[in-house]
């Protein structure tokens, strides 16, 4: 092959610069991109002019980046000489051959793929002689436009651009390369074009292209045009371009004069989107102003449909109703039905519930017939419930939870559903709170769901319609005695230590586990502490841990830490858990503030959804006042596959909790290999032995079971005298010092997960008491 036949032309860019424009501007003017059926032309809602991008390169660059456990949103690690590893000889083969087609075909050529911009020395061994074309966007408006379109918040959506604008800079330096400016193809294309193609040697001066070019380009392809990041805590537009400019030039020395003008460019075309900000801030509040006015609007026709909802409800009651099938119902709250229509000053019971188990009672009068369809409300809510059961399947288990959103008890809930719908007919109950998350993911995977929103009348109708074989407490007991009474069989599985219960609290619970059949305690601790604060006996308590679906969290990409922000000498410790006081951050935020002066590459990671506001407000307060805001990061709730890759780029996962069952974060940072901190509590014990996988610090308190509410409160208010603090502490430093054998021996980790902690061996367990209650 003769390559000097050939000119190459190397598109390179972040995601959402423009990239696509562009190429196919270049396109129109004389570029080759191929053979068109291999060429992605399909307009898509994010790109309505088409990608422009040869599909065969695009499947090597994804094959590239996965070889190296990474993607195009979480690039991987790549060390030096990466290029040169066996495992990419078959990409090559399949590389040149697209490369020798290529070369056949066209004089001058070129592909565009943006993750060519960090696989691109496995292209320069290829195709060693190339043209590189440069298309630079400001980093808040690439941001923004990936907030839009793939969600990623807007700090790593910067950190993304650095990391691809680095591997550009570093990679193409000292190369035949021009920058051409985003923005500019919406003030003058022709004057910006014209720059590119004389770099190119291509001709731009057919009227017949400029004419096409003209229709091409168009400002609906400028999605996100001002937004402007100057200003924010984290990070500023002049802090990324410092970052991007101080890693590849050395200070002292003639800086790239392309890369000076690409500077003096990009800080240009921030003053002209400072500009433009003021008059969409203007037109933004104009909108608000009348999507308000929308509003107002929509309210008022929403209770406009309610009070005709009503009226239509209460006419076909009327038309239909044939007054004996009201009759039937008030039999139930009045023997005598004839005295209640002949007087109807006489009142009836209209149970209305609150939300801790007790009811009001509202009396109404029955005037007319419109007051007795009052108790018809309830009854019409749960006939709309469209229950799916399998008739070949004739035993039916009811998962009772107090709600069902997030968090780890909802997890172990809806695995357990989903592992039993093989066997039984399921529905969860969620005597209370609103339509969750994790109720959404279950109706979606085929599972029944209830919410009961605290309706004691509705949860009688449900059980009159659908009479469960076992009812099985998660934390909730709502209506026990109302199952009780249906001598319906229970289980009750005990999730944690209820250190915070007051005297009210165990006193209500030993009345409603008096009448329980059968006890799961998720660890052996638990069991130990139910034992002795509520007095149920040890035979009655059954040991079933919890587990975890092995196939949601085996195929996971290990996460970038340029993208996080994070450095590869930095020791990262995870803790991953909602945020309330009984996981006390406190002490992990006082730990870090005591060991950064010594240890300055001491990072930490918060997640966690947030159940309690108060309490993650004054944990985000607390990290601003002791400065640690560079060493603690904060992260909110997020999918399984990106916790799992987080999980896998930290050194050390650590929960020193004062209450704690059997964590579902702590299982799956097991599956992730990563050794562990944990408290004394829970299943800390059953998980680590011997100090196999990880450390055991000490709790503040001596015996669980002699622990009260208001100790409790005292261990995550008083910040300044955490008793095991030096316990912690140690643990942090231990593991840091001693890393390489903690990894090691955390390998067990992933083993011990297959043997004891898997969603299949806590179904059967389950499926095994089941069976000997029916």
């Amino acid at each position: 092959m003769n390559r000097k036949e050939n000119t190459v032309v190397c598109i390179l860019g972040m995601h959402r610069s423009g990239t696509s424009m562009i190429t196919r501007l270049l396109n129109i003017c004389g570029l080759s991109l191929g053979d068109e059926k291999n060429i992605m032309t399909k307009s898509y809602s994010e790109n309505i002019k088409g990608h422009w991008e040869n599909i065969e390169i695009l499947h090597i660059n994804e094959k590239i980046l996965e070889t190296f456990g990474g993607t195009w949103d979480m690039p991987p690690r790549l060390l030096d000489k990466w290029e040169d590893d066996k495992r990419l000889n078959q990409l090559y083969e399949r590389a040149r051959e697209v490369v020798k087609k290529m070369n056949g075909a066209h004089e001058i050529w070129g592909f565009k793929e943006p993750r060519t911009s960090l696989t691109l020395p496995f292209w320069q061994k290829v195709i060693p002689h190339m043209k590189y074309v440069i298309p630079v966007r400001h980093p808040a408006n690439v941001a923004a436009s990936l907030h839009k379109r793939d969600g990623i918040n807007l700090d790593d959506g910067i950190m993304l651009w650095l990391t691809y604008i680095r591997s550009i800079l570093k990679y193409t330096k000292g190369k035949d390369r021009i920058f051409t400016f985003f923005d500019n193809y919406f003030v003058d294309a022709h004057k910006e074009l014209r720059r590119v193609c004389d770099f190119l040697n291509i001709d731009y001066t057919d009227s017949a292209k400029q004419r096409e070019i003209a229709n091409f380009i168009s400002d609906k392809l400028r999605h996100n045009k001002v937004v402007f990041l100057t200003g924010s805590d984290d990070f500023s537009y002049e802090d990324v371009v410092n970052l991007a400019s101080d890693a590849f030039l050395n200070k002292g020395t003639k800086r790239d004069e392309k890369f000076y003008i690409l500077l003096e460019q990009i800080n240009k075309l921030s003053k002209q989107i400072a500009e433009q900000e003021k008059v969409n801030a203007q037109l933004s509040k104009q909108i608000a102003e009348q999507e308000k006015v929308n509003a107002q609007l929509s309210k008022q026709i929403a209770e406009q449909e309610k009070v005709n909802a009503q009226k239509d409800f209460e006419i076909r009651y009327m038309k239909s109703s044939k007054f004996w099938q009201l009759r039937n119902v008030y039999v139930r709250y009045k023997k005598n039905i004839t005295r209640v229509i002949k007087k109807p000053n006489i009142f009836v019971r209209h149970c209305k519930e609150k939300t801790k188990n007790f009811c009001l009672m509202k009396y109404v009068p029955l005037t007319n017939i419109k007051n007795g369809i009052l108790f018809f409300h309830a009854l019409l809510s749960i006939n709309q419930q469209r229950l799916h059961f399998n008739e070949r399947k004739a035993k039916l288990i009811f998962l009772q939870v107090h709600s069902f959103d997030k968090g780890g008890l909802e997890e172990v809930v809806f695995a357990l559903a989903r592992s039993l719908k093989e066997t039984y007919n399921v529905c969860v109950i969620a005597s209370f709170g609103k339509n969750g998350y994790m109720e959404k993911v279950a109706k979606k995977s085929g599972i029944n769901v209830i919410n009961l929103h605290g309706n004691r009348f509705l949860l009688k109708k449900v059980l009159n319609k659908y009479r469960p074989d076992i009812i099985h407490f998660h934390y909730s007991d709502f209506g026990f005695d109302i199952y009780r009474k249906l001598g319906i069989k229970s289980v009750y599985t005990i999730h944690n230590n209820y250190i915070w219960a007051d005297k009210e609290f165990i006193k209500s619970r030993k009345r409603f586990y008096a009448g329980i059949d059968r006890f799961v305690a998720v660890s052996s601790q638990v069991k130990e502490y139910f034992t002795e604060k509520f007095h149920i006996e040890k035979d009655n308590i059954s040991v079933i841990l919890n587990g975890i679906n092995v196939d949601l969290v085996k195929n996971f990409e290990k996460g970038c830490r340029d993208v996080y922000g994070f450095s590869e000498d930095d020791f990262i410790f995870i803790n991953i858990a909602s945020f309330n006081w009984h996981k006390f951050h406190i002490s992990m935020v006082v730990a870090m503030d005591r060991l950064i002066e010594k240890y300055p590459k001491f990072k930490m990671i918060f997640m966690g959804n947030i159940l309690d506001k108060s309490c993650y407000d004054y944990i985000a307060s607390e990290i601003k006042k002791r400065h640690l805001d560079k060493n603690i990061r904060i992260m909110k709730y997020m999918p399984k596959k990106k916790v799992m890759s987080i999980l896998q780029m930290s050194d050390c996962f650590i929960m020193p909790s004062l209450i704690e069952g059997c964590s579902i974060a702590v299982l799956e940072a097991m599956y992730a290999q990563l050794p562990m901190i944990l408290s004394d509590i829970g299943s800390a014990r059953d998980v680590i032995n011997d100090s196999d996988i990880g450390i055991i610090v000490d709790n503040p308190y001596n015996d669980v079971s002699d622990i009260s509410p208001k100790d409790v409160h005292n261990f995550y208010t008083n910040d300044k005298n955490i008793k095991n603090i030096d316990s912690i502490k140690n643990a942090m430093v231990a593991m840091y010092r001693n890393h390489t054998t903690w990894r090691k021996k955390a390998l067990q980790g992933r083993k011990k997960i297959k043997e004891k902690y898997t969603v299949e061996n806590m179904s059967k367990q389950y499926d095994k008491l089941y069976k000997e209650l029916l």
